[in-house]
């Protein structure tokens, strides 16, 4: 029986000798068994620590930012950890758990920066979290097929149904903000320039108009005095 130095196997560990798929159903294994069910346990209690960000926005009242998006994503991944967990813990959640953490650690990292006002001018790459959680969550549906194809130890119909459905429904969640928050938006403001500039034009050419006239009267005027004049 391989043992790592400790009844702890890491996630790192695992996945250096065991690949991100395998071929064998690792959680029947005692030596794996305990590795995989507590980077699991410890991956819940970081989800379920997530949830605290929704108390912080109420605490903060912005109330704006709790959105149907943000109560699902968190609630959702506290819900299906657990389940795992419990009732099937199994070698592809160090996966999802690995390219998950990685991504939390970026988007954190980001919050963390912006908490400084110094700071904000740096932080011009918000938008580009969103799009490395998209292909967080395509990369889970494309290694939850490989599972499929090519492991012994597969999942339960029922949990199968479960991560495609709520993986699926993530990324749809996820794409519609990327468009009403980057691309849309940035449509508006580019649609709200090119209406200033047109704007602008206008008042220039309205100012032009009444130069022009008031010179045309002035040229009247000179014109009409020099008659008299002349009369």
């Amino acid at each position: 029986m391989k043992r790592f130095g400790t009844s702890k196997e890491k996630c790192t560990q695992l996945m250096l000798e065991n690949g991100f798929v395998s071929k064998t159903c690792l959680i029947e294994k005692e030596h794996t068994r305990r590795g995989i069910t507590n980077e699991m346990y410890y991956y819940f209690l970081a989800k379920t620590s997530e949830l605290l960000d929704t108390v912080f926005f109420v605490l903060r009242k912005k109330t704006s930012q709790v959105t149907f998006l943000h109560v699902y994503h968190h609630a959702m991944m506290v819900v299906v950890t657990w389940s795992m967990l419990k009732y099937e813990p199994t070698y592809m959640m160090i996966f999802i758990r690995n390219i998950n953490s990685f991504v939390h650690v970026i988007m954190y990292t980001y919050y963390c920066l912006s908490a400084f006002p110094a700071l904000k001018k740096y932080l011009w790459w918000k938008k580009y979290i969103t799009k490395l959680q998209l292909v967080q969550f395509i990369s889970i549906l494309i290694h939850f097929a490989m599972v499929l194809r090519t492991s012994e130890c597969t999942l339960s119909y029922l949990s199968c149904f479960v991560v495609v459905f709520n993986t699926s429904l993530f990324i749809v969640l996820f794409g519609r903000f990327y468009r009403e928050s980057y691309i849309n938006k940035g449509k508006m403001k580019k649609g709200e320039d090119n209406q200033n500039v047109q704007k602008f034009d206008e008042i220039k050419n309205n100012d032009k108009m009444e130069n022009n006239c008031i010179d045309n009267d002035s040229l009247n005027f000179s014109n009409n005095g020099i008659r008299s004049k002349i009369n």
